[in-house]
């Protein structure tokens, strides 16, 4: 098991992740930041307003950045006004 620290960057700041979490494999520590992604874009989109800037940055336990998800890369947004 690995242990990865999901931080939360919203543009201006990072909320970084003090505990982090453990995974199997690589890929399913990107399924997890997708999960997280995906979640934090439907709670979004509940209060009315979508916000795609934000990524989650993903750093191993030594401190290294491993993985980083653009919110804009988590979902597919079609149709809209035009």
């Amino acid at each position: 098991m690995a242990h990865y620290f999901f931080h939360f960057r919203d543009g201006r700041s990072l909320l970084r992740d003090g505990e982090g979490r453990d995974f199997a494999s690589v890929a399913r520590m990107r399924m997890a930041a997708l999960a997280d992604a995906r979640s934090m874009i439907a709670d979004d989109a509940l209060h009315g307003n979508v916000h795609l800037e934000p990524s989650i940055e993903v750093e191993d336990a030594g401190g290294a950045p491993v993985y980083s998800l653009a919110f804009a890369d988590a979902v597919t947004v079609t149709g809209g006004r035009g």
